[in-house]
């Protein structure tokens, strides 16, 4: 969905992040969901993009929470 934004912005990962005010490696993890959305990053997402930042948090714990589960159950069975 970020990725999307940035997309829909015309802009690359490198301006996001200096309009975002975070390290371009931030962003870079972000995307590749590598690390978590905390709260923080996304009320600075929020000021750029005005995706509500409580929408991204609620997303990416559901996202977590799905990720985690399907670990622990490794033959679910997941249309790909």
């Amino acid at each position: 969905m970020i990725a999307e934004k940035i997309f829909e912005m015309g802009i690359d990962a490198e301006e996001f992040a200096q309009r975002c005010d975070l390290p371009l490696d931030t962003i870079r993890q972000l995307l590749k969901a590598e690390i978590p959305l905390t709260k923080e990053i996304a009320d600075r997402i929020e000021t750029v993009t005005w995706m509500k930042a409580e929408g991204l948090t609620q997303l990416e714990t559901r996202y977590r929470s799905d990720l985690a589960f399907l670990q622990q159950h490794p033959d679910f069975p997941v249309v790909r």
